[in-house]
């Protein structure tokens, strides 16, 4: 046999041998990452859920504080606005909060009003007063108790006035029966697989603890929420693929087959040459890749060097940080006014559209206030657009001071603003009104600026016909209407001060 085919036999044999082996080194090293990169997505998404879940229990918290702040409420816990309740609570209410459950306490902790709903039949019956009792033990707090052998999930917070200067009294409660259709949405909203499971586990057996079994495919992991009131709990159990490691042993054999046809092409000095420029190829493509299919911008290419591919790299990651911030900054326009940084007329136009044809369809009321800033034109013309812009944003912020985080308030342009009361008749709405001006008199003897706040405002209830600029021409007549007679009144204030 001649040399040079014998050193081709060895070369063949020599590097058959250095793929298998490399190919084996890969398949150990890879592996272990790819488990233990599976371990940490694993454990990043049963918090992903077990945050879910308590924000899932705690979803009414907001709602149930803003409430407990309302001097209307405050006086209701005292026996002094016996309609409270039933003006502010019907069949609607709870459907629109997904509510089982509403009681009310007086400062003397007796039952005032206590509610259940059945959302089948549409029916708004009395809770059984053993049942409501049960929400007394657990005063300014938010969870999860068993309740006539139901999860139920629940906010619980005492009364004050709205300034907050009230002692805290009586209790308001929102809550509602957890059920498989809330883990279906968290599920949905998370893109992972959860199941309920009612058990009643004794004390014991209850741990914070997160067990994972995990197979060939799957991992699911069981954890545990205890009731507040009961030596029980409810188990919650998450089912996961085990993509990552499919992933990489999908990735194992794609390399191994890449590496024996690279080394059977070319020669080993080749391979060496170019194999770390080719894996750095394919991982810029395939994360190109899962940023064009998936669309989230918040993926960067994470890809080592400082070579051509090094600075490809850097030129897409620039590029997506750039369309990034263009998106976010169209949003932004698109959504908000720049001065005030509230609703500019689209969207507070497109929300009171919305709000209209949710009025018709479930007969609630809604009312809207037509604000205008007086001499605005005064300030700019003798003091400057700086105080000019300074002036709306004052006014800006004590109309966000006096509204409810219910209400949406939106600048429509110039000196023009718009708030939108859901739930909320004219009545109510003169009262928030009455507030403002409250508000806007304090800061004019606080605020040290050298102009005075004064606003001109018109308030109407819709009344279920009027198209949207019907709504907003009526009331844009009265605020003029305002504005006439708060001329009127400085007129007749400077011919008696004459």
């Amino acid at each position: 046999m001649k040399l040079r085919k014998k050193l081709v036999i060895f070369s063949i044999s020599y590097f058959t041998l250095s793929v298998l082996l490399l190919g084996y080194l890969l398949n150990l090293s890879i592996v272990k990452g790819y488990n233990q990169l599976e371990t940490k997505q694993f454990n990043w998404e049963i918090e992903r859920v077990i945050t879910g879940t308590q924000q899932l229990i705690r979803s009414q918290e907001i709602l149930v504080k803003d409430w407990s702040k309302w001097t209307d409420a405050y006086e209701y816990v005292h026996g002094q606005n016996p309609d409270f309740a039933t003006d502010n609570v019907d069949g609607i209410f709870f459907e629109d909060q997904q509510l089982d459950y509403v009681c009310f306490f007086d400062a003397s902790d007796q039952i005032v009003y206590a509610k259940e709903y059945d959302h089948t039949t549409k029916v708004l019956n009395d809770l059984d007063p053993k049942l409501a009792m049960s929400f007394l033990e657990f005063k300014d707090q938010s969870n999860l108790i068993q309740l006539g052998g139901q999860p139920v999930a629940f906010s619980a917070y005492q009364v004050t006035d709205s300034e907050g200067l009230k002692e805290h009294e009586g209790l308001f409660v929102f809550a509602f029966v957890l059920r498989d259709k809330h883990f279906e949405t968290l599920s949905s909203e998370l893109k992972e697989n959860i199941i309920l499971s009612d058990l009643r586990a004794e004390q014991a057996v209850v741990t914070e603890q997160i067990e994972i079994k995990s197979s060939e495919n799957q991992s699911v992991a069981e954890y545990y929420m205890p009731y507040a009131n009961e030596k029980l709990a409810v188990k919650i159990e998450i089912y996961l693929e085990n993509d990552v490691r499919k992933l990489g042993q999908k990735m194992i054999r794609n390399a191994s087959l890449l590496f024996v046809g690279i080394f059977i092409i070319l020669n080993f000095i080749m391979y060496l040459g170019v194999k770390h420029s080719v894996v750095r190829i394919l991982k810029i493509s395939e994360d190109v890749s899962k940023i064009s299919h998936s669309r989230d911008l918040n993926r960067r290419l994470d890809i080592k060097g400082k070579d051509e591919l090094g600075m490809l790299r850097d030129d897409i990651n620039f590029m997506l940080n750039k369309i990034e911030h263009m998106n976010r900054q169209l949003t932004e326009y698109a959504t908000f006014d720049l001065l005030t940084g509230i609703l500019n007329r689209r969207s507070g136009l497109e929300r009171l559209e919305k709000l209209i044809a949710a009025s018709n369809e479930n007969n609630f009321e809604l009312t809207i206030c037509y604000i205008d800033i007086n001499d605005l034109k005064l300030v700019n013309d003798e003091l400057g657009h700086t105080y000019g812009d300074q002036l709306i944003t004052d006014i800006t912020e004590c109309i966000s001071r006096c509204i409810r985080s219910t209400d949406s308030f939106c600048r429509l342009g110039g000196d023009e603003f718009l708030i939108i009361f859901p739930y909320c008749n004219e009545k109510q709405s003169h009262e928030m009104l009455l507030r403002l001006r409250e508000d806007l008199e304090h800061f004019n003897l606080t605020g040290h600026r050298p102009y005075q706040l004064s606003i001109s405002a018109g308030i109407l209830e819709y009344d279920g016909q009027m198209t949207i600029d019907e709504f907003l021409e009526v009331c844009d007549s009265k605020m003029y209407v305002d504005k006439k007679q708060i001329k009127a009144m400085k007129n007749s204030d400077i011919k008696n001060h004459l």
